[in-house]
Parts: C-alpha cells; sequence; structure tokens
C-alpha cells in the first residue's frame, strides 16, 4: 500500500488486533475504527482525485462506498467472495460500518474480519502500490 494516513491508520488497526486477539473487548474499537478507516480513506481519494468538494461532504463514506462498488464491478478486479458478497448486495457495508460507528450492532470477532477484508480490498485497489 502507498504509505500515507490511510497505511498508517492501516497499519496501527492490524497492530492493534495482533496485540488483542484473545480480548473481545477491543471489538467494538475495530468496528469503529475500520469505519474511521473508510472515512479518511475517501477524503483522501477525493483530495487527490481533486474533488475537494467531495472530500468536504459529511457522508462521503457512503458516496466513496458506493464508488467503489462500482469501479470494482466494472474492473472485476477482485475474486475474493467476500468482497464479492458486498459486490452482490449479499453484505450492506455501509449499514455495518454505520452501526459499528454508532455502537448500535453486535460485535463478533469473525463479523469485524469479515467486514476488514472488504475494506482492505477497497483500500488495496484505490491505495495499493501500482506496478
Amino acid at each position: 500500500m502507498e504509505s500515507g494516513r490511510v497505511n498508517d491508520l492501516y497499519r496501527a488497526l492490524v497492530e492493534i488486533d495482533k496485540k488483542n486477539r484473545g480480548n473481545d473487548a477491543v471489538l467494538p474499537f475495530l468496528g469503529m475504527a475500520l469505519r474511521l478507516l473508510v472515512e479518511i480513506a475517501a477524503r483522501m481519494y477525493y483530495e487527490n482525485q481533486g474533488h475537494k468538494q467531495n472530500a468536504k461532504k459529511d457522508q462521503v463514506c457512503e458516496t466513496f462506498l458506493k464508488e467503489a462498488k462500482k469501479q470494482l464491478n466494472q474492473q472485476q478486479k477482485n475474486n475474493v467472495s467476500l468482497t464479492n458478497e458486498w459486490l452482490s448486495d449479499q453484505r450492506n457495508l455501509p449499514a455495518i460500518l454505520d452501526k459499528y460507528a454508532h455502537g448500535n450492532i453486535v460485535y463478533k470477532r469473525v463479523d469485524i474480519l469479515k467486514d476488514s477484508f472488504i475494506v482492505a480490498d477497497i483500500l488495496d485497489f484505490y491505495f495499493g502500490k501500482k506496478t
């Protein structure tokens, strides 16, 4: 992944998860942090594209996820089944991330892990090193 704020936050979350594998008390934080990560990625993406107005919108996360879904579907970039679950509307990632952010969801490690794989695919698509 390219260096910068998105990469730094992603790596910090990976480290927090590694250090707290057996402690489910960290799950609400990880869920909320996933939402924050997507929010920051969305703002960075729109700023990098020169769309500063979009980067400052309140609903930037939702707009970014809609655009990412459309782009990933068009590119057929990902064959990961979890991402395909989101792309085919079987998993409502924006709603789940909002529930994580507002604390009104049951936190399960397996669900947070699923969502983190989808977020990782999105981040890789937009911020991965281009070879």
